[in-house]
């Protein structure tokens, strides 16, 4: 039987439309508070979805490998740039995904964008 925990968790996945568009998030709270057991639970559940910022912050809330490769196949994959930059915000390959953007920035537009998102402040 799952968790109190777990459950509120589980019942924060489902968005009303208001929740949605006030940005509000899961449950991170009752994330925190789920058992060890059920922490690759939650990290399947939310690798199973469309990654969005919400699934993104929740994963690397739960801190298991699972969900670290979850996200690093929302940096890889999602056309999302939103999706992409929460990933990359948690990503365990941070430095590897920003010298690889500067070498695809330098093959398609020359070197100036390059030097310029290479410099951008971080």
């Amino acid at each position: 039987m799952p968790s109190e925990a777990f459950s509120r968790f589980v019942s924060s996945l489902e968005l009303d439309y208001d929740r949605w568009h006030d940005g509000e998030g899961y449950d991170l709270e009752a994330l925190g508070n789920i058992e060890q057991c059920e922490r690759g639970d939650a990290a399947h559940l939310l690798a199973q979805r469309k990654p969005t910022w919400r699934e993104i912050e929740a994963l690397a809330a739960i801190d298991i490998p699972p969900a670290f490769m979850a996200i690093e196949r929302a940096l890889r994959d999602s056309r999302s740039i939103d999706t992409r930059l929460a990933a990359a915000r948690h990503s365990t390959t941070l430095e590897s995904w920003a010298s690889r953007s500067i070498r695809c920035s330098l093959a398609r537009f020359g070197t100036s964008l390059a030097t310029t998102v290479a410099r951008a402040p971080s």
